[in-house]
């Protein structure tokens, strides 16, 4: 059974905790250059966000997109986003709305398609 958006992030928040110390180990450090001779290629660090995403099974851009909206959108648009009412795209753009006005947004009651209306 796959992961509710609510889930996935309280799992990602766990896997950020173990990558950001490596992370922060691979700052400053070229990862861009070709390898010379018989060395064995780099790997491809790239963001935390990015290998948290992929453990998920989803883009890093979702993972944040979702974080998102766990951590600043209302519980009703919460509910919605993992009930499967409403794409976690479209909750993203409605969670970066101050509160009172998500509460509003027929987006909050599971009604997607009239977001870009009243966000856009």
């Amino acid at each position: 059974m796959p992961l509710k958006p609510s889930e996935m992030v309280d799992v990602g928040k766990r896997l950020e905790a173990l990558e950001k110390p490596k992370a922060e180990e691979r700052k400053g450090k070229r990862t861009n250059l070709e390898p010379a001779g018989k060395f064995p290629a780099g790997s491809s660090d790239g963001e935390v966000r990015d290998k948290v995403g992929a453990a998920l099974g989803v883009s890093g851009k979702t993972y944040e997109k979702a974080k998102l909206v766990v951590e600043q959108g209302v519980q009703s648009l919460v509910k919605a986003v993992d009930a499967g009412d409403v794409s976690v795209s479209a909750a993203a753009a409605a969670a970066k709305l101050p509160p009172a006005q998500q509460e509003r947004t027929p987006l909050a009651t599971g009604m997607n398609k009239h977001l870009f209306r009243l966000c856009g």
